[in-house]
């Protein structure tokens, strides 16, 4: 009997390290799978294969321990991409585990920004304002109040705006009058949608104001300087 405990006991060492051996092996493997994931997952995204980049993220997304950190690599690869309806839902994703986050915040008013669904982008920025009040939050945030023609409020939204230290660099994109794609600074981007609003609301001298400011902040400017000649002939011709 004394031999059949220790034939036992014997047995069910080899079954214990047996299995924890066979459990270190699975998770060393899965280790090593995921490493080898996130180098693929950057090198297809360095190189610009958006599509294989995504085939990766998905994997890691779904198969990591640390699956969280994927939604945001998943929701910018998406927004990248175009294909903004993913990239919405990545973002909120994302949001479920921290309504905090600053990035997916940013990522899904943007998204929502370019499908126009600017009721929604404008409620997201505002909740990104209290988190992050960077320049370029308030001035996405008056792009969208000016889409929907909230007009004072994108007025109001620039002021704050220009009273918000910015000493970085910002580029923001629009198509110029020749409908090319061209870039100018946030203080530039801000006067131009000021002025847009006091046009549409028939204050042709604090539209001219603005449009002239923004090209003292960018010389270059085409888009502000096509709206000052319309304000300027716009009281040439006595249509106040």
């Amino acid at each position: 009997m004394f031999r059949c405990i220790l034939v036992t006991k014997f047995i069910l060492t080899i079954i214990l390290v047996s299995s924890n051996s066979c459990i270190s092996r699975n998770y060393y493997n899965t280790t090593i799978v995921q490493h080898d994931y996130w180098i693929a997952f950057q090198s297809a995204r360095n190189s610009g294969d958006i599509n294989l980049a995504i085939n990766y993220i998905h994997l890691l997304a779904n198969f990591s321990k640390d699956s969280i950190r994927c939604f945001d690599s998943a929701s910018i690869i998406y927004y990248n991409a175009h294909f903004y309806p993913q990239s919405i839902y990545w973002s909120k994703k994302s949001l479920r585990h921290n309504d905090s986050n600053a990035y997916s915040l940013a990522i899904l008013a943007r998204s929502y920004q370019k499908l126009s669904s600017f009721q929604n982008s404008i409620d997201c920025f505002e909740k990104l304002i209290k988190i992050d009040p960077k320049p370029e939050n308030y001035l996405y945030l008056a792009e969208s109040q000016y889409r929907l023609k909230r007009l004072m409020e994108c007025i109001q939204t620039t002021m704050i705006a220009e009273q918000t230290p910015i000493n970085y660099e910002y580029s923001y994109s629009y198509i110029d009058t020749s409908n090319r794609k061209n870039t100018t600074n946030i203080k530039s981007a801000l006067m131009n949608f000021r002025g847009l609003a006091y046009f549409d609301l028939g204050n042709y001298d604090e539209a001219e104001k603005s449009f002239e400011q923004a090209l003292q902040y960018d010389p270059t400017f085409l888009l502000s300087n096509f709206n000052l000649s319309i304000v300027k002939q716009k009281k040439r011709s006595g249509q106040n």
